[in-house]
């Protein structure tokens, strides 16, 4: 046993565990964005195709379908964010519990990446704004197609 009560095997294994975890969670999120993109710009030529065609009721449910979409990337977005937190909370520790182990300060990742910084630099807040500016824009454009 190491020092402290701990089988340096105990914390690999766990360390280990705890960045699967986390990059199975971004990994999803990231998967979920690629389909995010891909969805808008379907809903995009869509849209456009349907003015085109003098189709404003087919246009207005496309600029429908996107709104909400893009409401509904935000909520898994909040649902990945969650997934991130909780692989999060044990690296914390078991960097600590390795840094100190091996005396190198700068193995604490997650805590300089989670320091302080202005709300308005979280990934929550611009990807929360970002999909609710989204969001309003295909109303707006679902409006001007039933309006038309």
């Amino acid at each position: 046993m190491a020092s402290g009560g701990h089988d340096p095997d105990d914390l690999h294994g766990s360390l280990n565990h705890a960045w699967a975890w986390y990059t199975a969670s971004m990994g999803y999120r990231m998967q979920a964005a690629n389909l995010y993109l891909f969805a808008i710009a379907g809903y995009v030529a869509a849209y456009i195709a349907s003015l085109q065609a003098k189709l404003d009721v087919v246009a207005g449910f496309c600029g429908l379908a996107a709104s909400v979409s893009a409401l509904v990337f935000a909520l898994l977005g909040k649902r990945s964010r969650e997934y991130l937190a909780a692989a999060a909370a044990p690296l914390a520790v078991l960097q600590d519990q390795l840094a100190q182990r091996v005396g190198v300060d700068e193995l604490r990742m997650v805590e300089r990446v989670t320091s302080v910084r202005p709300r308005w630099r979280s990934t929550a807040y611009l990807g929360n704004a970002f999909s609710i500016f989204i969001a309003g824009v295909f109303l707006s454009g679902s409006l001007y197609a039933f309006l038309r």
